[in-house]
């Protein structure tokens, strides 16, 4: 059975993915930018950092080389050997937020929130999600560090908590401000996911609601994981 040159091509998206044959180990480890791959007939996953179902496009390359996007069709288009994304401007938003926040699309590169709106093209029709440093599951306490978000066929942002974020014409984060005392810092900063080490008692911070932090003080080896109401 014949194998064909099979390139995908993010085009504005400038985010990390990762192709697969379904049900099998991936083909690349993440990558950024155009890549051409030799693929055989089957049906392949393109994922684009949230590892979960809606987060992946899914395409068929077919006996006699035709490439067909099997879901969500909205998300990409092919044309010969090319499978491109079908991508939309995306408007994020940190609110009150000045730590840090790590998108799915590039978790190595976290962005501040200082920086104020943010603006992304990401595939249209998939699943995302901003994690707030901890990268924590949601374990016994049933809060993740994280919380999905999806991009709409229309291009619109849809946040999947309502409690740690709004929807419509763009993405924006709801926060709740923590004061940081002084008996914590007795032995020096306390680091905090996001934010890094606070060394000045007596201030505030924002941090996600309804997120789970890490918190680590001078005196513990290990984080100890709050969840912001």
């Amino acid at each position: 059975m014949a194998n064909f040159k099979v390139t995908v091509r993010p085009g504005k998206y400038k985010g990390r993915y990762e192709v697969k044959p379904f049900g099998k180990p991936p083909l690349t480890k993440w990558i950024t930018g155009d890549k051409t791959l030799n693929l055989p007939p089957a049906l392949y996953i393109v994922d684009t950092g949230a590892r979960v179902g809606e987060s992946e496009i899914r395409f068929e390359v077919k006996a006699d080389g035709a490439i067909v996007i099997r879901a969500p069709r909205i998300a990409a288009s092919a044309k010969g050997l090319v499978v491109t994304f079908n991508t939309a401007q995306v408007r994020i938003d940190p609110g009150d937020l000045h730590g840090t926040w790590t998108p799915s699309w590039a978790p190595k590169k976290p962005i501040s929130g200082a920086a104020g709106t943010v603006r992304v093209q990401l595939p249209r029709g998939l699943l995302y999600n901003v994690d707030s440093g901890a990268a924590q599951g949601p374990g016994n306490s049933g809060t993740a560090s994280y919380f999905y978000f999806q991009v709409t066929p229309a291009g619109f942002p849809r946040s999947r908590n309502g409690k740690a974020a709004s929807g419509g014409r763009k993405l924006r984060f709801k926060t709740r401000q923590i004061y940081i005392d002084g008996s914590g810092l007795a032995k020096g900063p306390v680091s905090v996911s996001g934010y890094g080490k606070i060394k000045k008692a007596g201030q505030t911070i924002e941090l996600i609601r309804s997120l789970k932090y890490g918190v680590r003080t001078a005196a513990e080896d290990r984080d100890i994981y709050i969840n912001v109401s």
